[in-house]
C-alpha cells in the first residue's frame, strides 16, 4: 500500500489517500481514503474486540470508483464541506459509522 496523500479534517481526524493497486489488482489505483478517526460512541458486542472503544482511535476504509471521486471526497473532508458520514455509501464497513 502506497500513501498518496495526507490531510486532516477540520475535527482533527487524519484522512488519507490510499493505492491499493500495488498489492492486489482487485483495488483500483488512489481510490481508496483511510480515515482514522476517535470513538465518540461505544456499545458492548458479543464480539467486543472487533469495535472501536470509546476514546480510541479506529480505521474506516472508503472504496471510490475512481481516483477522481476519492480526491473530491478527500478534498471535501479536508475543507470541512462534508463529513464522513456523507460517504456512507462508499465505507467497507458503514457499522464503524455509528462510531463517530
Amino acid at each position: 500500500m502506497r500513501i498518496v496523500q495526507k490531510g486532516i479534517m477540520p475535527d482533527g481526524t487524519k484522512i488519507r489517500i490510499e493505492d491499493w493497486s500495488e498489492d492486489c489488482n482487485c483495488w483500483l489505483p488512489c481510490a481508496h481514503i483511510g480515515a482514522y478517526p476517535i470513538a465518540k460512541s461505544y456499545r458492548q458486542r458479543h464480539n467486543d474486540w472487533l469495535f472501536p472503544k470509546l476514546g480510541h482511535t479506529f480505521r474506516l476504509g472508503f472504496d471510490f470508483k475512481d481516483m477522481i471521486l476519492a480526491a473530491e471526497a478527500f478534498d471535501a473532508l479536508v475543507s470541512g464541506k462534508k463529513q464522513l458520514r456523507d460517504y456512507a455509501k462508499e465505507a467497507d464497513n458503514p457499522e464503524l459509522l455509528e462510531y463517530l
